[in-house]
Protein backbone atom coordinates (compact mmCIF):
# COMPACT_ATOMS: atom_id res chain seq x y z
CA UNK A 1 0.00 0.00 0.00
CA UNK A 2 1.33 3.45 -0.92
CA UNK A 3 2.17 5.59 2.10
CA UNK A 4 -0.02 8.66 2.55
CA UNK A 5 1.89 11.85 1.83
CA UNK A 6 2.29 14.40 4.62
CA UNK A 7 1.90 18.06 3.74
CA UNK A 8 3.38 21.03 5.57
CA UNK A 9 1.46 23.89 7.16
CA UNK A 10 2.86 26.07 4.37
CA UNK A 11 1.27 23.74 1.78
CA UNK A 12 -2.09 23.99 3.56
CA UNK A 13 -1.92 27.79 3.85
CA UNK A 14 -1.01 28.25 0.19
CA UNK A 15 -3.66 25.76 -0.97
CA UNK A 16 -6.41 27.50 0.99
CA UNK A 17 -5.16 30.87 -0.27
CA UNK A 18 -5.41 29.66 -3.89
CA UNK A 19 -1.64 29.69 -4.57
CA UNK A 20 -1.47 25.94 -5.20
CA UNK A 21 -3.50 24.44 -8.06
CA UNK A 22 -6.23 21.85 -7.28
CA UNK A 23 -4.65 18.73 -5.83
CA UNK A 24 -6.89 15.72 -4.99
CA UNK A 25 -4.28 14.26 -2.61
CA UNK A 26 -3.88 17.51 -0.69
CA UNK A 27 -7.65 17.97 -0.66
CA UNK A 28 -8.12 14.55 0.97
CA UNK A 29 -5.39 15.36 3.48
CA UNK A 30 -7.13 18.62 4.36
CA UNK A 31 -10.46 16.85 4.90
CA UNK A 32 -8.76 14.35 7.21
CA UNK A 33 -7.02 17.05 9.29
CA UNK A 34 -10.18 19.16 9.57
CA UNK A 35 -12.09 16.11 10.83
CA UNK A 36 -9.38 15.36 13.37
CA UNK A 37 -9.19 18.97 14.58
CA UNK A 38 -12.69 20.44 14.18
CA UNK A 39 -12.26 22.69 17.20
CA UNK A 40 -8.78 24.06 16.39
CA UNK A 41 -8.17 23.78 12.62
CA UNK A 42 -8.33 27.50 11.78
CA UNK A 43 -6.99 28.70 15.13
CA UNK A 44 -3.90 26.53 14.57
CA UNK A 45 -3.42 28.01 11.08
CA UNK A 46 -3.72 31.57 12.41
CA UNK A 47 -1.27 30.79 15.19
CA UNK A 48 1.23 29.64 12.56
CA UNK A 49 0.64 32.81 10.57
CA UNK A 50 0.68 35.33 13.41
CA UNK A 51 1.72 33.60 16.68
CA UNK A 52 -1.56 35.02 18.05
CA UNK A 53 -4.23 32.82 19.68
CA UNK A 54 -7.84 33.15 18.46
CA UNK A 55 -10.99 31.16 19.12
CA UNK A 56 -11.86 28.73 16.33
CA UNK A 57 -14.93 30.76 15.32
CA UNK A 58 -12.96 34.02 15.24
CA UNK A 59 -10.02 32.38 13.44
CA UNK A 60 -12.25 30.95 10.70
CA UNK A 61 -13.79 34.35 10.06
CA UNK A 62 -10.40 36.11 10.11
CA UNK A 63 -8.82 33.61 7.73
CA UNK A 64 -11.61 34.15 5.21
CA UNK A 65 -11.12 37.93 5.48
CA UNK A 66 -7.34 37.57 5.11
CA UNK A 67 -7.77 35.53 1.89
CA UNK A 68 -10.17 38.18 0.57
CA UNK A 69 -7.62 40.88 1.46
CA UNK A 70 -4.96 38.87 -0.43
CA UNK A 71 -7.04 38.95 -3.62
CA UNK A 72 -7.72 42.69 -3.28
CA UNK A 73 -4.03 43.49 -2.69
CA UNK A 74 -2.91 41.26 -5.57
CA UNK A 75 -5.34 42.93 -7.96
CA UNK A 76 -4.28 46.44 -6.95
CA UNK A 77 -0.54 45.67 -7.12
CA UNK A 78 -0.78 43.63 -10.30
CA UNK A 79 1.13 40.71 -8.79
CA UNK A 80 0.45 37.85 -6.42
CA UNK A 81 0.66 38.75 -2.73
CA UNK A 82 1.36 35.82 -0.46
CA UNK A 83 -0.95 34.85 2.37
CA UNK A 84 1.57 35.96 5.02
CA UNK A 85 1.84 39.50 3.61
CA UNK A 86 -1.97 39.69 3.34
CA UNK A 87 -2.35 38.50 6.94
CA UNK A 88 0.15 41.05 8.21
CA UNK A 89 -1.52 43.89 6.28
CA UNK A 90 -5.03 42.92 7.40
CA UNK A 91 -4.25 42.31 11.07
CA UNK A 92 -1.89 45.26 11.51
CA UNK A 93 -3.12 48.00 9.16
CA UNK A 94 -6.85 47.25 8.91
CA UNK A 95 -7.82 45.68 12.25
CA UNK A 96 -4.92 46.88 14.39
CA UNK A 97 -4.71 43.53 16.21
CA UNK A 98 -0.94 43.21 15.72
CA UNK A 99 1.37 45.99 16.87
CA UNK A 100 5.00 46.48 15.76
CA UNK A 101 5.52 43.06 14.15
CA UNK A 102 9.04 41.63 13.78
CA UNK A 103 9.95 39.48 10.77
CA UNK A 104 11.96 36.36 11.65
CA UNK A 105 12.85 33.15 9.87
CA UNK A 106 10.22 30.39 10.05
CA UNK A 107 12.76 28.04 11.65
CA UNK A 108 13.47 30.59 14.41
CA UNK A 109 9.74 31.17 14.88
CA UNK A 110 9.06 27.43 15.23
CA UNK A 111 11.92 27.12 17.74
CA UNK A 112 10.52 30.03 19.80
CA UNK A 113 7.02 28.56 19.83
CA UNK A 114 8.41 25.19 20.92
CA UNK A 115 10.33 26.81 23.79
CA UNK A 116 7.20 28.63 24.94
CA UNK A 117 5.34 25.31 25.15
CA UNK A 118 7.95 23.22 26.94
CA UNK A 119 9.11 23.02 30.52
CA UNK A 120 12.83 23.88 30.44
CA UNK A 121 13.85 21.22 32.98
CA UNK A 122 11.94 18.18 31.72
CA UNK A 123 11.33 19.00 28.06
CA UNK A 124 7.63 18.12 28.23
CA UNK A 125 4.70 20.53 27.99
CA UNK A 126 4.58 23.30 30.60
CA UNK A 127 1.64 24.45 32.70
CA UNK A 128 0.76 27.37 30.43
CA UNK A 129 0.50 25.20 27.34
CA UNK A 130 -1.31 22.51 29.34
CA UNK A 131 -4.34 24.73 29.84
CA UNK A 132 -4.37 25.70 26.16
CA UNK A 133 -4.30 22.06 25.05
CA UNK A 134 -6.76 20.93 27.71
CA UNK A 135 -9.29 23.55 26.66
CA UNK A 136 -8.83 22.53 23.01
CA UNK A 137 -9.33 18.86 23.89
CA UNK A 138 -12.40 19.67 25.99
CA UNK A 139 -13.94 21.62 23.12
CA UNK A 140 -13.26 18.71 20.77
CA UNK A 141 -14.71 16.23 23.27
CA UNK A 142 -17.81 18.39 23.66
CA UNK A 143 -18.24 18.74 19.89
CA UNK A 144 -17.78 15.04 19.16
CA UNK A 145 -19.58 13.84 22.31
CA UNK A 146 -16.91 11.61 23.83
CA UNK A 147 -15.44 11.41 27.36
CA UNK A 148 -12.09 12.76 28.43
CA UNK A 149 -10.24 12.18 31.69
CA UNK A 150 -7.64 14.26 33.51
CA UNK A 151 -5.10 12.81 35.92
CA UNK A 152 -2.81 14.53 38.42
CA UNK A 153 0.34 12.49 39.09
CA UNK A 154 2.53 13.16 42.12
CA UNK A 155 5.77 11.61 43.41
CA UNK A 156 5.41 10.21 46.94
CA UNK A 157 8.31 11.08 49.29
CA UNK A 158 10.04 13.23 46.65
CA UNK A 159 10.70 15.95 49.25
CA UNK A 160 12.57 13.42 51.40
CA UNK A 161 14.69 12.48 48.38
CA UNK A 162 15.45 16.15 47.69
CA UNK A 163 16.37 16.81 51.31
CA UNK A 164 18.68 13.81 51.38
CA UNK A 165 20.43 14.07 48.01
CA UNK A 166 19.98 17.73 47.10
CA UNK A 167 17.93 19.63 44.52
CA UNK A 168 20.32 18.87 41.66
CA UNK A 169 19.78 15.14 42.17
CA UNK A 170 16.04 15.84 42.34
CA UNK A 171 16.17 17.65 39.00
CA UNK A 172 18.04 14.76 37.38
CA UNK A 173 15.43 12.33 38.68
CA UNK A 174 12.63 14.50 37.29
CA UNK A 175 14.35 14.42 33.90
CA UNK A 176 14.52 10.62 34.01
CA UNK A 177 10.82 10.50 34.88
CA UNK A 178 10.04 12.84 31.99
CA UNK A 179 11.88 10.50 29.61
CA UNK A 180 9.64 7.62 30.71
CA UNK A 181 6.55 9.81 30.44
CA UNK A 182 7.48 10.84 26.89
CA UNK A 183 7.45 7.18 25.89
CA UNK A 184 4.01 6.84 27.45
CA UNK A 185 2.78 9.83 25.41
CA UNK A 186 3.60 7.97 22.20
CA UNK A 187 2.55 4.48 23.29
CA UNK A 188 -0.69 5.42 25.11
CA UNK A 189 -1.72 8.35 22.86
CA UNK A 190 -2.09 10.70 25.82
CA UNK A 191 -0.84 14.20 26.68
CA UNK A 192 1.38 14.96 29.67
CA UNK A 193 2.54 18.29 31.10
CA UNK A 194 4.55 19.31 34.13
CA UNK A 195 2.13 21.06 36.45
CA UNK A 196 4.75 22.24 38.92
CA UNK A 197 7.34 20.76 41.28
CA UNK A 198 6.92 16.99 41.18
CA UNK A 199 3.36 17.06 39.82
CA UNK A 200 2.36 16.16 36.27
CA UNK A 201 -1.03 16.43 34.57
CA UNK A 202 -2.13 13.67 32.20
CA UNK A 203 -4.86 14.23 29.59
CA UNK A 204 -6.60 11.05 28.44
CA UNK A 205 -8.58 11.91 25.25
CA UNK A 206 -11.59 9.67 24.52
CA UNK A 207 -11.19 7.71 27.77
CA UNK A 208 -13.51 7.47 30.76
CA UNK A 209 -12.17 7.27 34.31
CA UNK A 210 -11.94 3.50 34.43
CA UNK A 211 -9.96 3.26 31.18
CA UNK A 212 -7.76 6.19 32.27
CA UNK A 213 -7.15 4.50 35.63
CA UNK A 214 -5.87 1.38 33.88
CA UNK A 215 -3.38 3.39 31.80
CA UNK A 216 -2.31 5.42 34.85
CA UNK A 217 -1.58 2.17 36.69
CA UNK A 218 0.53 0.97 33.74
CA UNK A 219 2.51 4.25 33.87
CA UNK A 220 2.82 3.84 37.63
CA UNK A 221 4.29 0.35 37.20
CA UNK A 222 6.72 1.55 34.53
CA UNK A 223 7.94 4.42 36.73
CA UNK A 224 8.33 2.04 39.68
CA UNK A 225 11.18 0.28 37.86
CA UNK A 226 13.21 3.49 38.19
CA UNK A 227 11.87 4.95 41.42
CA UNK A 228 11.50 2.04 43.83
CA UNK A 229 15.22 1.93 44.67
CA UNK A 230 14.94 5.53 45.87
CA UNK A 231 11.90 4.88 48.07
CA UNK A 232 9.67 6.94 45.78
CA UNK A 233 6.23 5.79 44.64
CA UNK A 234 3.52 7.31 42.45
CA UNK A 235 0.04 8.50 43.40
CA UNK A 236 -2.53 9.62 40.82
CA UNK A 237 -5.98 11.18 41.08
CA UNK A 238 -8.37 11.20 38.10
CA UNK A 239 -11.51 13.16 37.14
CA UNK A 240 -13.67 12.90 34.02
CA UNK A 241 -15.35 15.21 31.51
CA UNK A 242 -18.28 15.73 31.33
CA UNK A 243 -19.40 13.52 34.22
CA UNK A 244 -17.45 15.31 36.96
CA UNK A 245 -17.07 18.76 35.39
CA UNK A 246 -16.92 20.53 32.03
CA UNK A 247 -14.32 23.10 33.09
CA UNK A 248 -10.56 22.59 32.74
CA UNK A 249 -9.70 24.21 36.08
CA UNK A 250 -12.37 22.28 37.97
CA UNK A 251 -11.32 18.97 36.44
CA UNK A 252 -7.76 19.50 37.65
CA UNK A 253 -9.06 20.51 41.10
CA UNK A 254 -11.16 17.34 41.29
CA UNK A 255 -8.19 15.26 40.15
CA UNK A 256 -6.21 16.93 42.93
CA UNK A 257 -8.89 15.94 45.46
CA UNK A 258 -8.71 12.36 44.22
CA UNK A 259 -4.90 12.55 44.50
CA UNK A 260 -5.31 13.67 48.11
CA UNK A 261 -7.46 10.60 48.70
CA UNK A 262 -4.70 8.43 47.22
CA UNK A 263 -2.29 9.95 49.74
CA UNK A 264 -4.76 9.38 52.57
CA UNK A 265 -5.14 5.71 51.66
CA UNK A 266 -1.42 5.07 51.91
CA UNK A 267 0.04 6.47 48.67
CA UNK A 268 1.28 4.41 45.71
CA UNK A 269 -2.16 4.07 44.13
CA UNK A 270 -4.52 5.52 41.53
CA UNK A 271 -7.83 6.89 42.81
CA UNK A 272 -10.92 8.05 40.94
CA UNK A 273 -13.89 9.86 42.39
CA UNK A 274 -17.14 8.02 41.88
CA UNK A 275 -20.33 9.65 40.67
CA UNK A 276 -23.09 8.20 42.86
CA UNK A 277 -26.71 8.42 41.68
CA UNK A 278 -29.20 8.80 44.52
CA UNK A 279 -32.89 8.20 43.74
CA UNK A 280 -35.98 8.23 45.92
CA UNK A 281 -39.45 7.19 44.71
CA UNK A 282 -42.21 7.86 47.23
CA UNK A 283 -45.15 5.51 47.67
CA UNK A 284 -48.22 6.49 45.57
CA UNK A 285 -50.22 7.55 48.66
CA UNK A 286 -47.48 9.92 49.88
CA UNK A 287 -47.38 13.64 49.15
CA UNK A 288 -43.77 14.69 48.84
CA UNK A 289 -42.90 18.24 47.81
CA UNK A 290 -39.20 18.32 48.63
CA UNK A 291 -36.43 15.75 49.12
CA UNK A 292 -32.78 16.08 50.09
CA UNK A 293 -30.12 13.42 50.47
CA UNK A 294 -28.01 14.25 53.52
CA UNK A 295 -25.09 12.46 55.08
CA UNK A 296 -21.45 12.45 56.00
CA UNK A 297 -20.51 13.59 52.48
CA UNK A 298 -22.31 16.96 52.79
CA UNK A 299 -22.22 17.46 56.58
CA UNK A 300 -25.91 16.53 56.81
CA UNK A 301 -26.80 19.79 55.10
CA UNK A 302 -30.23 19.56 53.45
CA UNK A 303 -29.64 22.56 51.19
CA UNK A 304 -26.50 20.98 49.74
CA UNK A 305 -28.33 17.71 49.04
CA UNK A 306 -31.47 18.97 47.31
CA UNK A 307 -32.86 16.44 44.79
CA UNK A 308 -34.82 17.12 41.59
CA UNK A 309 -38.04 15.42 40.53
CA UNK A 310 -37.80 13.72 37.13
CA UNK A 311 -39.98 10.94 35.71
CA UNK A 312 -41.69 10.38 39.04
CA UNK A 313 -38.43 9.98 40.99
CA UNK A 314 -36.38 12.36 43.10
CA UNK A 315 -32.81 12.26 41.78
CA UNK A 316 -29.36 13.76 42.23
CA UNK A 317 -25.72 12.93 41.55
CA UNK A 318 -22.93 13.28 44.12
CA UNK A 319 -19.21 13.01 43.44
CA UNK A 320 -17.61 11.02 46.27
CA UNK A 321 -14.16 9.95 47.29
CA UNK A 322 -13.67 6.29 48.20
CA UNK A 323 -14.86 5.57 51.72
CA UNK A 324 -17.87 4.63 53.83
CA UNK A 325 -20.70 7.13 54.31
CA UNK A 326 -23.90 7.29 56.37
CA UNK A 327 -26.88 9.04 54.83
CA UNK A 328 -30.68 9.56 54.91
CA UNK A 329 -33.41 11.15 52.85
CA UNK A 330 -35.02 14.29 54.32
CA UNK A 331 -38.63 14.68 53.18
CA UNK A 332 -40.68 17.89 53.22
CA UNK A 333 -38.23 19.50 55.65
CA UNK A 334 -39.64 17.36 58.46
CA UNK A 335 -39.19 13.58 58.03
CA UNK A 336 -35.91 11.61 58.03
CA UNK A 337 -35.87 8.12 56.52
CA UNK A 338 -33.18 5.60 55.45
CA UNK A 339 -32.90 4.79 51.74
CA UNK A 340 -35.65 2.20 51.05
CA UNK A 341 -33.54 0.72 48.21
CA UNK A 342 -30.44 0.16 50.35
CA UNK A 343 -30.57 -2.80 52.80
CA UNK A 344 -27.30 -1.77 54.50
CA UNK A 345 -28.09 0.33 57.60
CA UNK A 346 -26.59 1.34 60.92
CA UNK A 347 -27.59 3.18 64.08
CA UNK A 348 -27.79 6.93 63.45
CA UNK A 349 -26.95 7.76 67.08
CA UNK A 350 -30.41 9.18 67.78
CA UNK A 351 -32.35 5.97 68.22
CA UNK A 352 -33.06 5.51 64.52
CA UNK A 353 -31.44 3.96 61.46
CA UNK A 354 -29.53 5.48 58.56
CA UNK A 355 -28.29 3.93 55.33
CA UNK A 356 -24.65 3.05 54.70
CA UNK A 357 -22.88 3.58 51.40
CA UNK A 358 -19.48 2.09 50.58
CA UNK A 359 -17.58 3.72 47.73
CA UNK A 360 -14.79 1.46 46.52
CA UNK A 361 -11.35 2.67 45.48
Amino acid sequence: MEKEKDFTTEDILNFLAGDIPPNPELNLYLEKISRQKPATFYSDLLRQLTSEQFSEEQAKKLFSEIVRNKYIMSEKLGRNVGIRVAALDYLENILGIIKSPVIIEQEDFDRTIKQLRLDPLTGIYNRRYLYQRLNEELLRASTEKYPLSVGLLDLDHFKDYNDRYGHQAGDILLQEIATILRRAIVEKKILIARYGGDEFVIIFPRLDKLAAKKIAEEIQQELAKTLNEFGITISVGIAQFPEDSQEATTLIELADEALYSAKEFGRNRVVIHRTINFTYQPAPEMTVNQVSVVGDFNNWNARRGIMRLAEGKWQTKVLLRPGTYRYKFFLNNSVWIPDPQNPLTTDDGFGGQCSVLKVER
